[in-house]
């Protein structure tokens, strides 16, 4: 993959709502399926399930749609990381992108 095509994304994508948050996906300018949690303030139990229902409802509808993985892509802060392979997601590379030390992490559909 080439790591400077995932800069600068398009393309929004089906959004998953709950209660206190929603996960959003973009494609990347290749067509990479980024996922986005956004509005999530508080967790808890029932929240990580929700995640992981949203997060199988979006690799659902994106292997209709034909890929094979969904992405993310995060700084490097170890409690996002250890939440990231909680999620099922694995480490693909760990790059810096403006100085900052991130890592891209995919999930097969």
């Amino acid at each position: 993959m080439n790591i400077p095509s995932l800069i600068g994304t398009s393309a929004p994508l089906p959004i998953v709502g709950f209660e206190n948050f929603t996960i959003e996906g973009e494609h990347s300018k290749t067509g990479e399926l980024f996922l986005h949690l956004k509005g999530l303030k508080n967790w808890s139990k029932t929240t990580y399930f929700q995640i992981l229902e949203g997060i199988k409802a979006i690799k659902d509808d994106a292997k209709d749609k034909g890929h094979t993985h969904v992405w993310v892509l995060i700084p490097d802060d170890i409690k996002l990381y250890k939440f990231e392979l909680m999620l099922g997601f694995e480490v693909v590379e760990e790059i810096v992108i403006n100085d900052e030390p991130m890592i891209l992490m995919a999930q097969a559909v």
